[in-house]
């Protein structure tokens, strides 16, 4: 967690605790810091990280809210920049999230010159509610790759009349996060699959196939045809658990789209031909 984060703003808006996110995907681990400041506002422009940006604004106070330790003078700040040594306190946060540090504020005077500042929360926790919320969110940007398809036979052509087997090599999946501190175990399970035939025909199944002779999936193309295309849409219920915690349901779920197989589909016809009878 970086010591330092600062945002100036025309007038006294509300500032939240907002993560910044990036794309997680099964087989990574997310790691989201908490020191990121969202200002619900009309802000000019947020400073880069150690830095500050001034407001043009005449028509209201000027405000810098910094989120930092606090320095046993009783200041986010020392003469020489952020502090050598903190107040020494602490707070243990449930489910190991790490704690947040004071938020201060502090105003631009007439004269030009800042007040000083002004500790606006402590050294806190989180809320279970912004832990929820990063956890709900991990699971609607996680990037599922979708199951791989075969067909049987698998030569890129079938025969009408006769079943065309097809199955999925689908598998639950687990993902790792580290947010706002705690660890948090995400796992995706397969529950339904939709396989669209490319005649017009679609078949839902709640479990992925086998292969012949095993199988539990298959169609019967009812007539020959230039090109067919075998799409699997999947649908995936996720569940989470918060360190060694029990299991608990995500209200939505995820869909993935396998890639497609084209396909010819022949007619079976029987034909005379010349040549010796067995005797």
């Amino acid at each position: 967690m970086s010591a330092l984060a600062a945002i100036v703003i025309a007038g006294v808006l509300a500032v939240t605790q907002m993560p910044q996110y990036s794309e997680p995907s099964f087989g990574d681990t997310t790691n989201e810091s908490n020191d990121t400041l969202r200002v619900d506002g009309e802000a000019d422009k947020a400073g880069a990280e150690g830095s500050s940006t001034t407001s043009t604004s005449s028509t209201a106070p000027v405000v810098e809210y910094l989120r930092m330790a606090e320095c046993t003078n009783g200041s986010p700040l020392e003469s020489e920049g952020a502090c050598s040594t903190t107040a020494g306190d602490s707070v243990t946060c449930a489910d190991g999230m790490d704690p947040l540090l004071p938020l201060w504020s502090r105003t631009l005077q007439a004269d030009g010159t800042w007040g000083a500042w002004t500790m606006e929360t402590g050294l806190g926790c989180p809320s279970q509610s912004d832990l929820l919320e990063l956890i709900r969110h991990e699971w609607t940007q996680l990037h599922i790759t979708a199951p791989p398809v075969s067909i049987q036979p698998g030569t890129g052509t079938v025969v009408a009349t006769l079943p065309t087997v097809a199955f999925a090599d689908a598998a639950p999946l687990t993902h790792g996060a580290t947010l706002l501190g705690a660890d948090v175990t995400i796992r995706a399970t397969p529950t339904t699959y939709l396989w669209d035939w490319g005649d017009g025909d679609t078949t839902t199944t709640t479990d992925p196939g086998a292969p012949y002779p095993d199988d539990t999936v298959s169609h019967a193309y009812t007539r020959a045809a230039d090109a067919a295309t075998i799409t699997l849409h999947t649908t995936w219920t996720g569940h989470y658990r918060i360190g060694a915690g029990a299991w608990t349901a995500f209200e939505t779920t995820l869909t993935t789209d396998s890639t497609p197989i084209p396909l010819t589909v022949t007619h079976p016809r029987t034909r005379l031909v010349d040549g010796p009878l067995a005797g």
